[in-house]
């Protein structure tokens, strides 16, 4: 690619005779017979260099140079003057002050302008290279999937990359000038100030340091961060240049993952536990079904043995039978709901509590047990789930009610952005921190009112929730009453 030249002479001839001199160095020459000519070429070309003629009429080269260097396209301009008469040493300071880089005079050696010629060349293709690879790594710099940000010796954003803006959510004259740990969470700002820069400062680099940034909007933006320092030749810090990749959705992934494993775990757990009660309260029934074999053969061999006790030992297998196939079923129903699909739907709360008070009113009308409901929102759930979850609760809340005072159940709720918490207060006879600990384990049971059952209830509302994604935990003190609270999560 041939580089523009500039040649200024108020005579042609002159400037024909510098063409044939520097014909073969790869220029194209751009001819100004006055210093307004020359003045007015510069404002459409970039040229390389300008060789310029010192005595001209009108406008001499030294003016015509002192006002190219008023200009911001040709203020680095290099220019070198060429003179017949002016070869003393004043022209030559003069010449250096108006922003000339060389002064040559007349006659011209061919060789010695051609080699100055050519090392400005040379010069102006180096400077339009490093231009060119600036401008490909601006371009890489801010345009590349990864955040990148650089800081100063006082750890203020000197730069940051497009992607690094567009992630945060900010502008770049949002946050240069700015802290870089001014917009990161709490906790990371103080790992960075006490832990990993008097670390970074020392070793000069540092490699997937996590850090959580601080969005514009609020969210947080979690991040493996690498850096390395640039020093001055007396080692001292002058900037850093970091690289961050969003880890956001990888560490959610994690989350999840270690989620389901610790689920699968206390799943596996709960069953070995199931698995280890189930032998202990099978026995019982088991040994009495065997008893009354026993019984039964030994009444049969009898000729002698009346009837009536045949009937009733068949009574006493068929009752140890029933005990044994309602345990078997209500720990198979337990067992199914941590596999059940869930059917996810809106779903409004009042209505789920109302279906389900609805099957219980009569225990509760029995008990003298009043309802209270307050306003509760919509949730995304499984219509089964919810019914039989309140279902358990509310019986339970009338089985253990006090006989010494009026009772009541009262239903509420506390929204919040990850979604909903329920809560179900009575007033019924409470219980101790060591029965409180044991309520959500298979087979455990509440104390007072003569309670049924097998004592799996609650593990199947847990179970239940669970499913969900959310949490159970219960609030209570004895002779005073209890509240189950229970999350819903949003879907």
């Amino acid at each position: 690619m041939e580089l523009p030249i500039l040649l200024v002479d108020d005579r042609m001839e002159n400037i024909v005779a510098l063409e044939k001199v520097l014909s073969n160095l790869g220029a194209e020459f751009y001819r100004a017979t006055s210093g307004n000519e020359a003045l007015a070429l510069t404002l459409d070309h970039d040229f390389a260099l300008a060789l310029v003629d010192v005595q001209m009429p009108e406008m001499d080269g030294y003016e015509t140079v002192e006002l190219m260097r008023q200009e911001a396209r040709t203020e680095y301009l290099p220019v070198i003057f060429v003179s017949a008469i002016y070869s003393e040493d004043y022209h030559l300071i003069r010449g250096v002050e108006s922003g000339a880089v060389d002064f040559v005079t007349k006659p011209i050696v061919p060789k010695i302008l051609k080699g100055k010629v050519k090392i400005f060349l040379d010069l102006h293709r180096q400077r339009k290279e490093l231009v060119y690879r600036e401008k490909q790594f601006r371009t890489l710099y801010n345009k590349t999937p990864i955040m990148l940000h650089s800081i100063d010796q006082n750890g203020v954003l000197v730069s940051v990359s497009d992607f690094w803006c567009e992630k945060l959510g900010y502008s770049k004259e949002e946050v240069i000038g700015k802290r870089s740990i001014d917009f990161l969470t709490k906790e990371s700002q103080n790992r960075a100030v006490n832990v990993h820069i008097p670390d970074f400062m020392k070793m000069g680099a540092m490699y997937d340091v996590p850090y959580s940034f601080v969005c514009k909007d609020g969210s947080i933006v979690e991040v493996l961060m690498s850096a390395i320092s640039e020093n001055d030749a007396d080692g001292r810090f002058i900037r850093s240049m970091a690289v961050s990749v969003d880890v956001t959705e990888k560490n959610r992934a994690d989350e999840k993952l270690k989620r389901y494993a610790k689920e699968t775990k206390r799943h596996n757990d709960e069953m070995k536990q199931y698995s280890t009660i189930l032998s202990h309260d099978l026995r019982v029934p088991l040994t009495n079904v065997q008893g009354f074999v026993d019984v039964l053969k030994a009444d049969v061999e009898c000729e002698k043995c009346p009837r009536e006790q045949i009937s009733e030992s068949l009574e006493y297998i068929e009752t140890s039978v029933e005990s044994m196939t309602q345990l078997i079923n209500k720990l198979s129903e337990i067992n199914k709901t941590g596999g059940r699909e869930l059917k996810i739907e809106k779903i409004d709360l009042n209505e789920s509590i109302k279906k389900a008070w609805d099957t219980l009113k009569q225990w509760a009308d029995e008990g003298r047990v009043e309802m209270k409901l307050n306003e509760l929102p919509f949730v995304d759930a499984d219509a089964l789930g919810l019914y039989q979850i309140f279902s358990n609760l509310l019986k339970n809340a009338i089985v253990y009610r006090s006989e010494d005072r009026d009772s009541f159940i009262e239903i509420s709720s506390i929204k919040s952005e990850e979604g909903v918490e329920v809560l179900v207060r009575d007033n019924g006879i409470g219980m101790d921190d060591k029965i409180r600990e044991l309520i959500f384990q298979p087979f455990r049971r509440g104390e007072g009112n003569n309670v049924e059952g097998e004592g799996l209830g609650l593990s199947y509302v847990q179970a239940i929730i669970r499913a969900h994604g959310g949490m159970i935990w219960v609030d209570s003190e004895k002779n005073v009453g209890s509240t189950f609270h229970f999350t819903i999560p949003n879907a």
